[in-house]
């Protein structure tokens, strides 16, 4: 398609009802597709049963505002066996307890030190992806780290 700016007016028209006819034809096979869906969620409804609706395509519908869509979707927090630390407030104290920055390595010692319980089997990495998110600690250079 050329420039919208160098067309004729008749050429515009002419490009105008191309695309009204594309977009009617597309919402016919929307409707047809709505169609086929329903039949087959009927299908579904019998063999199983009513209410019961595993594995069911999701609906074509919105619904009709933002809120309605999200009851009950609420996420729960979830519970850390026995009330243990996280990891990122361990390191944040270590870091404060420290009289200079630290290094990951370091860090990971002081945690086996403070017999931290991980399954990391390379808590080294752990400690190293966890320093990017805990707040209150920053880098000071290079692998070194302070509260």
């Amino acid at each position: 398609m050329a420039k919208i700016g160098r067309m004729s007016i008749a050429r515009l028209r002419k490009e105008l009802a191309r695309k009204e006819q594309q977009v009617a034809r597309l919402t016919a096979k929307k409707e047809d597709l709505l169609k086929q869906i329903a039949d087959v969620d009927g299908q579904i409804e019998a063999i199983v049963g009513k209410g019961a609706d595993r594995g069911a395509a999701p609906k074509a519908e919105k619904p009709a505002s933002k809120q309605a869509g999200k009851r009950g979707t609420k996420r729960r927090k979830k519970q850390r066996r026995g009330g243990r630390p996280k990891l990122a407030e361990t390191i944040k104290e270590i870091l404060q307890e420290a009289k200079e920055p630290m290094g990951a390595n370091d860090i990971a010692e002081a945690l086996k030190a403070r017999k931290f319980k991980t399954r990391s089997k390379n808590l080294v990495n752990l400690v190293r992806e966890a320093l990017t998110r805990v707040k209150g600690v920053r880098r000071v250079s290079r692998g070194q780290y302070t509260a």
